[in-house]
């Protein structure tokens, strides 16, 4: 009995109906946990925005996988392309992080049918986060005179340095934990892309994807930010994957192009400075290799 609630859910000749239906269940009542998890009795501030993302990642991931039929490494070159989007905001705490990488390996290991598993590691990590919460690990001695200073500045404000020598005239130590970025007068856009995979061989397959990333600042209307990185980007990403048997092997690479952008910003005096940006170019690549049981 015990040996069949930690077996995969869905058969090996292919995914049926119920077993799919299982597992996207499944994914979403153990991400729901995690995000009751995340938030109860939480010793730093989260979003609603985050809560449900927390809520349905477990879900996008096991579809993936599920898609993907199982395959670790075409999972990861699908997701690759994930990687090479840019998110148009300050990345997360530690905490958020750890919480984005439990939500994928839940998802992962209920893509994969293991929901015995799935459900283990989300208690265990459950018990761990709450007693994590309720205890004082990690938090200054009430004695301490140690305090949390929110300021908010204008957008095009260098705040590095802007405050500097306030803090080295009334504190003995000042640090910058971390930084939010609101109103920054983005506007609507839209991202297009599309790939597809060829099977040219019994044993080899071609991937490509390409995405047209659109800059959401509106930076010509004297409103932009030397905060985020400017202009319009073209992503592609190719991959040559190679099976035999249990074994996948593959190989891909990713070019980012960052176009020229011209930048008209207001300085503290009033005067209007305008820039050029320079075109950027990045180069990913990634190897993976996978052995399915």
């Amino acid at each position: 009995m015990l040996e069949e609630l930690f077996t995969s859910v869905i058969a090996t000749e292919g995914i049926a109906v119920s077993g799919f239906l299982t597992c996207l269940a499944g994914s979403l009542v153990l991400g729901a946990i995690l995000a009751f998890v995340f938030t109860y009795r939480s010793k730093t501030d989260y979003t609603k925005s985050f809560v449900g993302t927390l809520l349905i990642l477990p879900a996008v991931v096991a579809i993936v996988i599920m898609m993907v039929s199982g395959s670790i490494g075409t999972g990861i070159a699908v997701a690759g392309t994930f990687s090479l989007v840019r998110f148009r905001s300050i990345p997360g705490t530690a905490r958020e992080i750890s919480a984005i990488f439990l939500a994928m390996a839940v998802g992962l290991a209920c893509g994969m049918g293991y929901l015995g598993f799935a459900a283990v590691f989300t208690v265990v990590m459950g018990i761990v986060t709450l007693v994590y919460n309720l205890t004082t690990l990690g938090e200054h001695s009430s004695d301490s005179l140690d305090k949390l200073v929110r300021i908010t500045v204008p957008e095009d404000l260098e705040y590095g340095t802007a405050f500097a020598d306030l803090f080295d005239r009334y504190t003995t130590e000042a640090k910058l934990v971390g930084v939010k970025t609101t109103n920054l007068s983005w506007h609507d856009v839209f991202r297009v892309g599309f790939g597809g995979s060829w099977d040219f061989h019994d044993n080899f397959s071609l991937m490509g994807s390409y995405v047209y990333d659109i800059d959401p600042c509106s930076r010509r209307r004297n409103n932009g930010s030397t905060m985020l990185p400017p202009g319009d980007r073209h992503i592609g990403n190719v991959g040559l994957l190679w099976h035999w048997k249990q074994f996948e092997l593959s190989l891909s690479y990713g070019l980012v192009y960052m176009c020229r952008e011209s930048l008209t910003l207001t300085d503290p005096l009033g005067e209007d400075r305008k820039f050029k940006t320079k075109r950027g170019v990045s180069h990913q690549v990634g190897l993976s290799l996978s052995y399915r049981f």
